[in-house]
């Protein structure tokens, strides 16, 4: 992220919403990828993934978190 680093961001949002889904991915920045991932959930990542990213479980999680809280809408 140009501007500042993911877990700041991460805190940044929570402090706005606890709502709002976040997802992180390390960048591949500084530091050590688990390490961050530790943080991110520490300060409120709904969800972590590492690279490479498995895509069926990343659009697994996204569904889950963008379903309804009563369930998912029927047709």
């Amino acid at each position: 992220m140009p501007e500042s680093e993911g877990v700041e961001t991460i805190r940044k949002i929570r402090k706005l919403s606890a709502k709002v889904p976040i997802f992180a991915i390390p960048g591949g920045g500084r530091g050590n990828p688990e390490e961050y991932l530790g943080f991110a959930i520490l300060f409120g990542a709904n969800q972590v993934f590492e690279k490479p990213l498995e895509i069926d479980a990343f659009r697994a999680a996204i569904a889950t978190l963008l379903e309804p809280a009563d369930g998912p809408a029927s047709l």
